[in-house]
């Protein structure tokens, strides 16, 4: 797995700062769900910064999942794919994972949104199968506030990153103490993500101070 890096032709800044939150992991990462394939991008960047973990990817749209094989190497990374709708394998998941990166969109185009199970119940499902120190990190567009009241209904407080040329936001909650800073530190130190660094946005959101 070693020859995986992110930041190659077939990853993506985005996708690269949904994987962000696997380096402030202080273990190595033993299991890693990914709900939406993100075209596989978010797969490969998932395996290059973990490459002994557990990786389940799940979508239900056949296309991507083709797609996914055909252009990002998915068979090649190691990942177990379940075609299912997200909400359904949440629901009968159990608890265990360190990470869950939700990448879920629906509608074509210019048009794309959240189902309607997202943010709830879809997050506290989410939240539920992680273990405590974990993280989950949920790529929004129009959805930014709404999944981030959702999260600090959960959490004290959440990392917001913002990604520099696109309307992407990147949300991430994690155990108690977590801040910008705790993640920015994590990836200056990562050498497959430092080049990712400039083009992100890192803050803290709590509480009283969502906007």
């Amino acid at each position: 797995m070693s020859s995986i890096r992110p930041g190659g032709p077939t990853t993506h800044p985005v996708w690269e700062a949904l994987g962000a939150p696997l380096v402030a992991l202080v273990d190595a990462p033993r299991s890693i769900l990914l709900l939406g394939l993100g075209g596989g991008a978010v797969a490969r960047v998932a395996r290059a910064l973990a490459p002994g973990a557990r990786i389940v990817a799940v979508d239900c749209d056949l296309e991507v999942v083709a797609a996914a094989r055909r252009h990002f190497g998915l068979d090649d990374l190691d990942v177990e794919v379940v075609v299912e709708d997200a909400r359904g394998y949440l629901e009968r998941a159990g608890p265990g994972y360190d990470a869950i990166l939700e990448d879920i969109f629906v509608g074509p185009g210019r048009t794309v949104h959240k189902p309607d199970w997202l943010p709830e119940p879809g997050l506290t499902l989410a939240l539920a199968r992680l273990n405590p120190d974990g993280f989950l990190a949920c790529n929004t567009i129009h959805e930014r506030l709404a999944v981030a009241r959702a999260l600090l209904g959960h959490r004290q407080r959440l990392v917001e990153i913002a990604v520099e040329d696109y309307h992407n936001h990147i949300l991430v909650a994690g155990p108690a103490g977590w801040a910008a800073a705790s993640l920015r530190r994590a990836l200056a130190a990562e050498p497959r993500l430092r080049r990712t660094l400039p083009g992100l946005r890192l803050r803290t959101r709590s509480r009283p101070r969502l906007r």
